[in-house]
């Protein structure tokens, strides 16, 4: 029988929490895994954070002229 590896991460950033888990047999290869999941997660908040203040400039700007 072999071994299994279970790595898990979770990450508390304020208001998000950054979370990910794998389970195999290679536990480098877990760790791996579980990494490119948080990078994932970090961009795609960064990109979200980035996509909110431009939509937020954005408004400012259209609110701006109106007046």
């Amino acid at each position: 029988m072999k071994k299994t590896a279970k790595v898990e991460v979770t990450i508390p950033l304020g208001s998000i929490t950054l979370r990910a888990e794998d389970i195999s047999q290679d536990m480098y290869g877990s760790i791996d895994l579980v990494t490119d999941k948080i990078e994932r997660q970090i961009r795609k908040k960064q990109k979200l954070k980035l996509n909110v203040r431009t939509e937020i400039k954005y408004l400012q700007v259209n609110s701006l002229q109106m007046l």
